[in-house]
């Protein structure tokens, strides 16, 4: 019973995860020239070209 919760918890949890994706629109890029700056989040969308 405990193995079942405790798959039941972990899929819940992944599947939150898992149900947004980055967004590629390229709205949140940083600047080339701009430092990063802590807090700031920007979503990966593959490797760079």
């Amino acid at each position: 019973m405990r193995k079942l919760i405790l798959l039941v918890v972990t899929s819940a949890v992944l599947a939150g995860c898992a149900a947004r994706l980055p967004t590629c629109d390229g709205k949140h890029r940083r600047p080339i020239n701009a430092p990063a700056q802590a807090g700031a989040v920007y979503p990966n969308c593959g490797t760079a070209a």
